[in-house]
């Protein structure tokens, strides 16, 4: 699911939003929303991380 424009207008995350603009703008493109489960696994111990996620409405 991409982001739709609203949803770039104004980070929901606080770290997202404490960036520069030109930062977050560059970040755009390599970004979607990921619905996730309760109590989802994200990572495994020893497995690369190949993601990085930041939550909008969610503690994780």
């Amino acid at each position: 699911m991409s982001l739709d424009k609203n949803a770039l207008e104004q980070p929901a995350n606080k770290l997202l939003a404490a960036l520069p603009a030109s930062d977050y703008q560059r970040l755009i493109p390599h970004m979607k929303l990921v619905p996730l489960s309760n109590r989802q696994v994200l990572y495994q111990t020893g497995e690369p991380i190949t993601e990085v996620y930041f939550p909008n409405k969610a503690v994780v």
